[in-house]
Formats: structure tokens, C-alpha cells, sequence
């Protein structure tokens, strides 16, 4: 019998689903060792994936969490791409309703400055309903939290982003349907460079399809003095509210 109530969502998480250690399946989280290959096993089982708190994972990008509600929950560790990493995208969330939470995401940008800008982050939000929650992106050679285009109903809150030198949250314009309620909210943006960006969500020409209902809501940026261009909020596309 199922004790989630009814509107509980695609956001709930189910209570037989189960909970698993990244060290359960052989993650050093020394801050050295490449712990790629633990992650990898550990997401495979579709169960809820967290760390030891205090640890600190070296990943060599490229993580995919294809399981529908999975959960990925980093709280009180450390989520560090390493140097030259092969994919500079450390976890993409394909499942529908899958969340990353927690953690500080190190993204190595002293050896990771190279390639698009645009394929760096620390968490793609790519299947509906997916949420980057309570997480400290920092120090990215391109953007915090990346959304894909085509999708809805996707949320980033209550995160910090840290000196990402394009944007603190970035959403692609939508090709092949309208992206629908995306919601960005209660997250801090803060960079000390002249060229890094806020907040934006794309709509590309010719706006056959769009980012529709968008909300953007109690943000804080914080951008160099006196340099005004550093960080905004971008929003381009139909029924978006800022405040």
C-alpha cells in the first residue's frame, strides 16, 4: 500500500525505493581517486544515491541518471570534476522527476577552461519534472545548472552559484515543442567577473516553439561594482514573471 499522498507528484519519492551509498559500491571520496566507475554502479541500481558527509568525490564527468524519481543527495559532501575531465557535464538527470540535491559542486575550472562553455556544468536538467535543490555550484568555466530545451516543468531553488564564468542558470531554447513552467527559484547568483551572466531562459528564432509560463522568482545577483552588464535575468519567450 502506497502512504504518498495523492499529490505527491512526480517529485515523491517512493518509500520501498531504497537507499544507496556511493561507498557501498567502492567510493574512495579522498578528494584523489577518481571515483567515476562507484558513481556509475551506484546510479545503475535506480535507487536513492548519497554520500558520506565530509567526503569529497573526484568524478570524470558524464554521469547520467536515467531512472524515473531518482534522487541524487550530496548533502555535506563535495562533488569535485576532475582535471581535464572527459565530459564537462558531471550529472545529467534523464529520468522523469529525478533531483539533485545538496552538495558543493567544484567544477575545476583552473583544469577544466577549455571546449564550449556551453557543455560545462554541474547538473543538466534534461527529462520533465527534474530539480536541482539546495546545491553550491561553484567555479564553472561556463554555467552552474544547464536546462535542455525540450522539456517542462523543471525547477532549480534554493542554489548557489559561485563565480560560473557564462551563467548561473542557463535555459535552452526548445526545438521540437514548447517548454513549459520552468521555475527558477530563492537561488543566489554571485560572480567576480565582468563577463558571467545570471539567470537566462532562451527562446531561438524562428520561435516556432517556446519557454512558456516561466517563473523567476525572490532571486538574489550579485555582480563587480560599477560593472552593470555582469549579471541579469534573461527571459525570452511567453507568460514569464519576474519578481
Amino acid at each position: 500500500m502506497s502512504h504518498m499522498p495523492p499529490s505527491a507528484g512526480p517529485f515523491a519519492i517512493e518509500l520501498t525505493r531504497g537507499i544507496v551509498s556511493v561507498r557501498d559500491y567502492g567510493a574512495v571520496g579522498d578528494g584523489v581517486v577518481d571515483d567515476t566507475v562507484a558513481w556509475t554502479n551506484a546510479l545503475a541500481t535506480g535507487r536513492t544515491v548519497i554520500g558520506r558527509p565530509g567526503d569529497t568525490y573526484v568524478l570524470d564527468g558524464g554521469l547520467v541518471v536515467s531512472t524515473a524519481g531518482q534522487v541524487v543527495n550530496m548533502t555535506g559532501c563535495v562533488v569535485k570534476l576532475k582535471n581535464s575531465a572527459s565530459s564537462k557535464t558531471i550529472l545529467r538527470l534523464n529520468g522523469t522527476g529525478a533531483k539533485a540535491v545538496g552538495g558543493e559542486w567544484n567544477m575545476n575550472v583552473a583544469n577544466n577552461s577549455s571546449g564550449d562553455s556551453f557543455g560545462h556544468c554541474a547538473v543538466l536538467l534534461s527529462g520533465d519534472f527534474t530539480v536541482a535543490e539546495d546545491m553550491y555550484v561553484r567555479d564553472s568555466y561556463g554555467i552552474g545548472v544547464k536546462g535542455l530545451g525540450n522539456g517542462s516543468y523543471r525547477e532549480v531553488r534554493r542554489c548557489r552559484f559561485e563565480n560560473c564564468a557564462g551563467y548561473g542558470v542557463f535555459f535552452d531554447g526548445p526545438d521540437v515543442a514548447d517548454a513549459v513552467a520552468t521555475r527558477i527559484v530563492g537561488c543566489t547568483i554571485s560572480t567576480a567577473s565582468t563577463t558571467g551572466r545570471g539567470i537566462y531562459i532562451q527562446s531561438v528564432s524562428p520561435f516556432t516553439y517556446q519557454s512558456r509560463r516561466w517563473i523567476v522568482q525572490d532571486n538574489t545577483l550579485i555582480g563587480p561594482s560599477g560593472v552593470s552588464t555582469a549579471v541579469g535575468i534573461t527571459g525570452r519567450g511567453a507568460d514569464g514573471i519576474v519578481e
